[in-house]
C-alpha cells in the first residue's frame, strides 16, 4: 500500500470555481487573473502537494479578508524550504479575481436553494446481514464499523428530513 499525496490547491480552487495552472517559473510564482469571468490562479509547481495551510494562505491571501501580511509569510516560509534563497516581489491584490470568486461563491448557493430536487434526508435505521443471515441492527447516533468480512447486505432506511 502506498501513500497519496493530496493536492490540497486543486481541491480548494475546484470548490471555489477557480481554474488552476501549475507553471514551472521561478520569476513568477503567484499570479492571478480572470478571463470570461472565470477566475485562474497560475502557480508554481512547487505548491501542487503543499500541506493545506500552505494551500489555504495561498487562497487567503488573495481572497481573504484578514491578515495578508500572515498569509504572505506563511507563503514564503514554504517557498524557502522549496528553494535555495527567495527574493520576491509582492503585487496589490487582484479586485477582478476576488469578485468572480465570490459571485461563483454566490451562484452556487442560489444553485442549491432553487434546486427543489435537492432534499436533506434522515436515516431511520441501518441493518446489516452477514452470509449466514444473522442482522444486525445499527443506532443512527453510533458510529457504523463494517469489517466483518462476512457482510453480505446493507440496509438503510432514509426519510426526508423535515425542515
Amino acid at each position: 500500500m502506498g501513500i497519496k499525496m493530496i493536492d490540497y490547491l486543486k481541491l480548494i480552487c475546484d470548490s471555489l470555481g477557480i481554474q488552476l495552472f501549475y507553471n514551472n517559473s521561478k520569476e513568477l510564482v503567484l499570479s492571478t487573473d480572470v478571463k470570461e469571468d472565470i477566475p485562474t490562479l497560475r502557480v508554481h509547481k512547487a505548491f501542487e502537494f503543499c500541506p493545506e495551510s500552505v494551500a489555504r494562505a495561498i487562497i487567503n491571501y488573495y481572497v481573504g479578508d484578514d491578515d495578508k501580511k500572515a498569509h504572505e509569510e506563511k507563503i514564503i516560509e514554504y517557498l524557502k524550504g522549496e528553494f535555495e534563497s527567495v527574493t520576491y516581489e509582492a503585487y496589490n491584490e487582484n479586485s477582478h479575481f476576488k469578485d468572480a470568486i465570490i459571485k461563483n461563491i454566490n451562484s452556487e448557493k442560489k444553485y442549491y436553494e432553487k434546486d427543489p430536487s435537492l432534499v436533506e434526508y434522515e436515516i431511520i435505521t441501518i441493518v446489516s446481514k452477514d452470509f449466514y443471515g444473522k442482522e444486525t441492527q445499527y443506532s443512527n447516533k453510533e458510529p457504523l464499523t463494517l469489517s466483518d468480512s462476512n457482510l453480505l447486505e446493507l440496509e438503510v432506511n432514509i426519510k426526508p428530513l423535515d425542515t
